[in-house]
């Protein structure tokens, strides 16, 4: 998956549950990525 496939499901993700909030390791672990890694 690539980075700018991975920000689309993010943001598909956060379109779809606007009243939630996720924590950082939740989207993160959504496109297989550490928090670290998510956060660069």
């Amino acid at each position: 998956m690539s980075g700018y496939e991975r920000m689309e499901r993010i943001i598909r993700w956060l379109d779809e549950h606007h009243a939630e909030q996720p924590s950082l390791g939740e989207l993160a672990a959504l496109v297989g990525l550490s928090e670290f890694h998510f956060h660069r």
